[in-house]
């Protein structure tokens, strides 16, 4: 558990006395394109508001967007359905609106989901550190940002970053927010075995991230002929994401290839030496890029593959994979997120990134599959990924860590 002597009680609502929990992150609802960690808030705001008082401090657009999301408040509260949220525009002003809220309100836990946001994360680190800000617990939850492939991307400006930081003892009496044993492992290799580091084992999720789908019959309406196959990758097109590496896995696969790319193109010059792979390919493989998919579409989109191809460098949780699962859509993907032992699940392959013939061996084995096998697949993906839905406990354990001195409370 954090060190932390309790909170203070702050907000009252319908007679209960809840605690005040400020969000920090550079991309929230509306938005869709920074992935995982936006559903991870949203739905751990959804399931708490009713024991905890949530602000959400946020930007104005979307990853990528030039312009700020239609019909919101910018630069001022608003009332969200379950939070109040701070939409902050680009530019100085904001920096200074951001610092004048940080430091003037009052609240108990500051909550940041990131470790390397200039504006979400190192300057409230900076504030805390300075004694301007008057929280009581200060949690960086760092979404796989300590993983070694992670830091290897823009690695420079991250390693100077972090002996600044460590040379000022800017992480002094932060609690550490792990997803997982492995990130765990990873934020205590950089910050040492003192470091306070609460682990919950998966994000919250909730009712609308389960599919109508899964109560369908998915696995006689998706038709899966030896031979032939229908493969989808999902995710940003950046360079974590791999998508490179699984164009590789094509060459020299026997049968009828559909690959599609979903994502928005996060680095142009990345995307061109994928592009480059893509036209290299035989003519028994087909590749297209489907664009980006609003979060309520994916599950509709997954009905239509017969795989999920995701060679990723490393995932925090890996949201898309419970997603491609709940859609009877089996995966193939690296050992480098929390999802282990698919093979033995009955589910897909997690398989290190190092084992390229393993891969290749999986993909020949989905292409050369029958019906049966197939259908096999799916109907365990589905009752799996059921079981993931139906966790409360992981909510519990999220009160817990906004809330450690009233962790007794039993969240339904």
């Amino acid at each position: 558990m954090p060190s932390f002597n309790g909170c203070e009680e702050s907000v009252r609502s319908e007679g209960v006395m809840k605690n005040t929990v400020f969000v920090l992150n550079d991309h929230y609802l509306p938005g869709y394109k920074a992935g995982g960690p936006i559903r991870t808030i949203s739905n751990i705001v959804f399931r708490l508001s009713d024991h905890v008082d949530f602000k959400v401090i946020t930007g104005d657009r979307d990853l990528g967007d030039n312009e700020p999301y239609s019909g919101i408040t910018i630069d001022a509260w608003s009332r969200g359905e379950y939070s109040e949220i701070l939409y902050l525009s680009p530019g100085l002003r904001s920096i200074i609106l951001l610092c004048r809220v940080l430091i003037t309100s009052h609240y108990d836990t500051l909550y940041l989901n990131s470790l390397f946001s200039r504006k979400f994360t190192m300057l409230p680190l900076l504030l805390f550190w300075l004694k301007l800000i008057p929280c009581r617990q200060v949690i960086v939850a760092t979404r796989g940002s300590c993983a070694t492939s992670a830091l290897g991307i823009k690695r420079l400006r991250k390693l100077l970053f972090l002996r600044i930081a460590r040379l000022i003892g800017l992480f002094k009496h932060i609690v550490w927010h792990a997803s997982s044993e492995h990130e765990a492992a990873d934020i205590i290799n950089i910050f040492g075995l003192a470091s306070d580091v609460y682990t919950v084992s998966a994000p919250v999720v909730i009712a609308s991230d389960m599919p109508a789908l899964m109560k369908d019959n998915l696995v006689m309406t998706r038709q899966k002929h030896p031979g032939a196959i229908r493969i989808i990758f999902l995710g940003r097109i950046a360079k974590m994401k791999n998508l490179d590496y699984a164009l590789s896995l094509f060459h020299d696969l026997k049968g009828d290839v559909i690959f599609d790319i979903y994502g928005p193109s996060e680095d142009k010059l990345y995307w061109e030496e994928c592009t480059k792979k893509i036209d290299s390919l035989p003519q028994n493989i087909k590749v297209r890029y489907c664009g980006m998919v609003e979060h309520d579409k994916v599950n509709e989109i997954f009905k239509n593959y017969h795989a999920l191809l995701l060679p990723t460098l490393g995932e925090n949780f890996g949201h898309v994979i419970l997603e491609a699962l709940a859609s009877g859509c089996p995966v193939i993907i690296s050992n480098r997120t929390p999802w282990r032992n698919l093979e033995i699940e009955g589910i897909g392959w997690d398989i290190p990134l190092e084992q390229v013939g393993l891969f290749k061996e999986a993909l020949q084995r989905c292409v050369d599959m029958n019906q049966a096998d197939f259908n096999s697949l799916s109907e365990q993906s589905m009752v799996f990924s059921k079981k993931i839905f139906k966790d409360d406990k992981i909510v519990q354990k999220y009160f817990e860590l906004f809330c450690p001195g009233d962790n007794k409370t039993a969240i339904n």
